[in-house]
């Protein structure tokens, strides 16, 4: 006899999540080609008045030792690459009018590792992903 799922705890958090509107995670690159999967979760949380929550993630520029001819990343890509998606998401949520209904979030990491522990900790129940290169 599983105890756990008897349990008032496990009871309980079943009824809220049953309850709880759905949950979808947009995960985006800012690329041109991405955008379509704002027109999904928009149709889609259309019909299912699904919480939508919008996900970039930048990865880390390595640090690295100069070679001599070697061209090394100029310190602030990373804010610029930051700047650079919050300015789309913004755009991309006005022009749709979600930008005071949607949430957002960009982070620093390797993307599949914190689209699945976004998707993890906010209880999505669909990932859309949305990116124009592939790697």
């Amino acid at each position: 006899m599983n105890t756990a799922a008897n349990s008032p705890n496990a009871h309980e958090t079943l009824s809220k999540r049953q309850s709880a509107r759905p949950v979808i995670l947009v995960a985006t690159d800012g690329s041109e080609t991405s955008h379509a999967a704002y027109t999904a979760a928009e149709l889609i949380a259309a019909e299912t008045r699904a919480r939508v929550h919008v996900l970039s993630v930048v990865e880390p520029v390595p640090a690295v030792t100069q070679i001599p001819g070697s061209v090394i990343p100029a310190p602030g890509v990373e804010r610029a690459t930051i700047d650079a998606l919050r300015a789309d998401m913004v755009e991309q949520l006005l022009t749709r009018g979600q930008l005071s209904r949607w949430s957002t979030e960009i982070l620093i990491g390797k993307p599949a590792t914190v689209i699945a522990e976004v998707a993890n900790e906010r209880d999505a129940d669909l990932i859309i992903i949305g990116a124009g290169s592939h790697g």
